[in-house]
């Protein structure tokens, strides 16, 4: 009996809403409201609980309520607005998007997220409102990365080396080579690039003589 009441009363309180948009210069009650942002006409701004009761809504309430178009709002913070006064706007959605720092040759930038808050950005439309932004992540996003993400270089290795913005992989240059047994010789190594710069030596237990040069 009780869901059958709530029933009949929440169909009431639409009827009361559609009738009261058909009527733009009638007082909004709270029912109105509940109802319209249920049906998607208004956007919720509040983060707690819409009241869904008879009370008109006044102009410093409703502002804390829905997005609303507040310059055909009534000046006066208690004055009763009434239908044709609540224009609505849509405020966007969280919107997020990933993007990659643009490093220099030889290094690879890491991923940074950028987030566009809810109710940034206010339209006529939801599909407006979320536009703009997605445009301003596509205006600043990158910018964003390159400022807060980080450069890591894949130019690793020890015979690895950033020549004139190149990662170049060095000439490993045989030193000297002494035979251990018949089957085993101890090689040494160093590794020159092309600027001229050369490693430590190195040495290596191998199967053959490296070639002196």
């Amino acid at each position: 009996m009780k869901l059958f009441l709530l029933v009949i009363l929440n169909f009431f309180f639409t009827l009361s809403a559609i009738a009261q948009i058909n009527a733009p210069n009638q007082l909004v009650p709270h029912s109105a409201i509940y109802s319209n942002v249920t049906s998607g006409r208004f956007q919720k701004k509040t983060t707690g609980t819409l009241p869904n009761d008879n009370q008109c809504v006044t102009t410093s309430e409703v502002k804390t309520l829905v997005w609303l178009q507040e310059s055909y709002l009534p000046a006066t913070a208690n004055q009763l607005p009434t239908w044709q006064q609540l224009v609505p706007y849509f405020a966007n959605t969280m919107q997020t998007q990933t993007f990659q720092k643009t490093c220099a040759a030889g290094y690879t930038g890491s991923y940074v997220i950028d987030t566009i808050p809810a109710g940034t950005y206010v339209d006529s439309t939801l599909a407006n409102a979320n536009a703009k932004a997605l445009a301003d992540l596509a205006a600043n996003g990158q910018n964003n990365a390159n400022n807060k993400g980080t450069c890591t270089t894949t130019c690793v290795g020890v015979d690895k080396k950033m020549i004139n913005g190149v990662c170049e992989t060095a000439v490993r240059t045989c030193v000297q080579s002494l035979t251990v047994t018949a089957t085993k010789y101890q090689n040494t190594y160093h590794y020159t690039w092309s600027d001229g710069s050369i490693s430590d030596d190195f040495t290596v237990t191998e199967s053959q003589p490296c070639i002196m040069q």
